[in-house]
Order: C-alpha cells, then sequence, then structure tokens
C-alpha cells in the first residue's frame, strides 16, 4: 500500500490551540480603548484586559435594539476533531450609565463567510455589570459544518431591553477567541 488508509473521525487527533480575532468584518459605531474605528481586532486578540473595543449608546442601541460586533479569526493549524470541545469564547462587560435596562444580553454565532454556521451558536448570555468570560460551546453539527475554518468568523449581538430613551450603556468587549481542547 501506498497510501495510509483514512482515519475514522474519532481518531483524528484533537487540536489544542486558542486562535484569535484578526481582522474586523462587521464593526460599525464600535471603538478601540485608544479612539481608533478601524483595526478593532488588534484589541481584544489578547488574554489582556488592558484593551478593549467599546460601544457607547448614544442612540447606538436604542429601546430594545440590539449592535452586532464581528471579527475574522485567525486560521488554525488544522481541522478539529468533530468530537472534541470548540468554544467561541468572549470576555466583555456592560456598564449602567443610567440607562437601566431590564436585562443587556449576548448571542455569540460562528459564521463562515459571512453566513451563520448551522448549530454554531445562538445561546443567549445574560451579560453582568462585572467582566466575565463567556463560552458558548459548538456542537458536532457546527463543526462539521464548517468546510474551511480559515474562513470562520464570531458574531455577537448584544441587546439592550428595557432601555430609558435618554440612557446610556457602554458595553466593553476585552477579547474573542475560539479554544480548541
Amino acid at each position: 500500500m501506498t497510501h495510509p488508509i483514512p482515519a475514522y473521525p474519532n481518531q483524528v487527533i484533537p487540536l489544542s490551540e486558542t486562535i484569535w480575532a484578526n481582522a474586523d468584518a462587521v464593526a460599525s459605531q464600535w471603538r478601540s480603548s485608544t479612539g481608533s474605528e478601524s483595526n478593532l481586532y488588534n484589541f481584544v486578540n489578547a488574554a489582556d484586559d488592558g484593551s478593549y473595543v467599546w460601544l457607547r449608546t448614544a442612540n447606538v442601541i436604542i429601546t430594545d435594539g440590539t449592535r452586532d460586533l464581528r471579527f475574522d479569526m485567525a486560521t488554525p493549524s488544522g481541522d478539529p476533531n468533530p468530537y472534541q470541545n470548540v468554544d467561541i469564547r468572549v470576555r466583555t462587560r456592560y456598564y449602567d450609565d443610567a440607562a437601566n435596562p431590564s436585562s443587556m444580553t449576548m448571542q455569540m454565532n460562528l459564521y463562515e463567510n459571512g453566513s451563520q454556521v448551522t448549530g454554531g451558536g445562538g445561546a443567549t448570555q445574560n451579560i453582568t455589570t462585572t467582566s466575565t468570560d463567556y463560552d458558548e460551546r459548538l456542537s458536532t453539527t457546527a463543526i462539521n459544518n464548517v468546510s474551511n475554518w480559515a474562513d470562520v468568523e464570531v458574531d455577537m449581538n448584544f441587546t439592550a431591553a428595557g432601555v430609558d430613551l435618554d440612557g446610556e450603556i457602554q458595553i466593553r468587549v476585552y477579547r474573542v477567541a475560539i479554544v480548541f481542547s
């Protein structure tokens, strides 16, 4: 035989690495901690709370409104084993500057080439005023539905419910990663 027998999917060696945001995809009305309006990925691609991107409402999120933030992700060293853990991880918080929201939520989704991956996230996370790491574990279906891991994006959809029209909320995102373990 000149070629090895292909491995069964459960015999593919799992990846053990973290990939970070490496390009802005959807970032309108977001700013970096230094005020930059572009290359925001540079502020969320390390395990450090010293830099971040932020959104301050001032009619950006109005009553029961939403706002997206999406980043292209670096290419992993290989394809993950469909049976391993693959988590979208986002560290975020919000500041309630007299807006009095009844809730602040975030949905994390995996996208490929601008389209949401079937089974790639979507659970609603209640975010708080404390900096917290939020994880969304991808299903085996989602992992199998990605045809090219070099083209994936992480999308965050923030929703403020019950915001006073004259109030302001500031959302900070400190890091965006996909963790293969």
